[in-house]
């Protein structure tokens, strides 16, 4: 195994590490969100995590991403779990609206696309 295979691997492991926060992230709220997004070693490992994939990328949509994650641990509704729960609450039920809008538009756009008999 060369160097740059190495390297691959552990861009594979960073990345797997950032897809399981974002799931616990847009999962509901568990004392294990909390534990593995905002208790502050695991926060720290995170960003470190985040930087790496930020450095490696030649994407400006990842500058900030470690930022990003840092500031998980800064924001003071983030460690009230209640306050959580309610935020994730409110963040569902606006996708669901949105959601139930975007289908109800789509229908009424294909709707009136068809040709009439």
């Amino acid at each position: 195994m060369n160097s740059l295979d190495l390297h691959e691997i552990d861009l594979a492991l960073c990345r797997s590490a950032m897809y399981e926060a974002l799931a616990l992230g847009f999962g509901a709220p568990t004392p294990a969100t909390i534990a593995r997004l905002i208790a502050e070693r695991q926060n720290r490992d995170l960003a470190e995590i985040a930087a790496m994939l930020q450095s490696n990328s030649q994407s400006e949509e990842s500058d900030g991403l470690a930022a990003c994650v840092r500031q998980l641990r800064l924001c003071a509704d983030a460690r009230a779990f209640e306050s959580l729960q309610i935020s994730h609450r409110r963040l569902l039920n606006t996708a669901k609206r949105r959601s139930f809008s975007s289908r109800r538009n789509w229908a009424i756009l294909r709707d009136s696309t068809r040709p009439s008999d």
